[in-house]
Parts: C-alpha cells; structure tokens; sequence
C-alpha cells in the first residue's frame, strides 16, 4: 500500500498520544473519528463541537462517540487536537485551544485527502488484524475492494474464511462476465 510521508507521520504522532481530540462532528470529522478508531492505537478519543454544531451526535460502526462542547474537555499533556471544521473558524478555534494549553505543534488541520489516506491505512491495518492476505486484493481498485463488504448481510461472520469466500465469489463473477481488465 502506497502512503505519503506526511501520513505515515501523522500516524505515529497519532500512537504517541493519549488523547485525541477531533473538533468539528460534521462530515470532516465524522471521517477522521473514523480513521483514528481503527488505525490500531488505543487511546482516549473526544469530539467537540463548534456553537452551530451542538446538537450533533457521532455514530460509528463501533459505538456511538458523545460530542462535547470545548468547556467539557480535560486537556491532558500528551493530546493531540485535529480541526476538522470550515477554515474560516481555524483561527478563532486556534485561540481556544492554545487558551486551554494545547501546545501549537499538537494542533494539526487535516485535508481530505490526507484523511482518504488514513482511512485507506486503517481499512488494511483492520484487514491485516484478521490475518487475510492481502495479495488476495491485488488487481481491485480501493473501490471495488470497499464495495465488496456491502456484500456481508448483518448476521454474517466477519473472518478470513468467510473474507476469502465472499472474494473468491467475485472473482468467479468477474471473470464470468468478462469484467477481468483489472484481474
């Protein structure tokens, strides 16, 4: 897998924490919580909100994350803060943070690409924990491989079995309707 410097920096700031903190519960945010959860680091994960976006909630996959208003907060020495919100509030957001004793280097606003990026890393860190091989995706777009777990029905096992089925499945179809350009 091919990722940036820039990301793979971002990661192993991110596992030296203990605390991440995402600002911003919209699109943008709901994204990075999404990286954050599954790149294999164990820490303690808050998001909060600006005024116009109180009543949001964050749903993930895992759980359900409380959004909390920057008063709620507890800054602790080793946090790490993402601003995940329009730019035009960056500045005022800055100030906050560095009120609340966030050291500069700590505050990192991420683009969209470089959270594509990180939750590219995270699909293949959770697919690399459940022991598939990942030679099996070879020739698939990062499309087509998310694409084939909308193929798992809720009651479904999630292993390396049934991973390794579900692909060979497709392949059979892919070749049977000649669709084998990227085979």
């Amino acid at each position: 897998m091919n990722i940036s410097k820039e990301t793979l920096e971002i990661i192993e700031q991110i596992r030296s924490m203990k605390k991440i903190i995402i600002y911003g519960a919209k699109e943008k945010g709901k994204n990075m919580l999404s990286a954050c959860l599954n790149i294999g680091w164990g820490g303690n994960i808050e998001v909060v909100v600006t005024k116009l976006e109180q009543e949001l909630q964050i749903d993930s996959l895992i759980g359900s994350i409380e959004v909390k208003e920057i008063k709620d907060i507890i800054i602790e020495k080793d946090t790490f803060v993402f601003v995940c919100t329009q730019e035009n509030y960056h500045v005022e957001i800055t100030k906050v943070l560095l009120d609340l004793g966030i050291n500069i280097k700590n505050i990192f606003y991420p683009s969209t690409k470089l959270i594509l990026e990180l939750k590219k890393y995270a699909i293949f860190y959770q697919l690399k924990t459940i022991n598939l091989d990942l030679n099996l995706l070879k020739g698939f777009s990062p499309d087509e491989v998310i694409s084939l777990f909308y193929l798992w029905e809720p009651e479904e096992e999630w292993n390396f079995k049934s991973i390794n089925l579900k692909m060979v499945d497709y392949l059979k179809k892919a070749l049977i309707y000649g669709h084998t350009s990227r085979i």
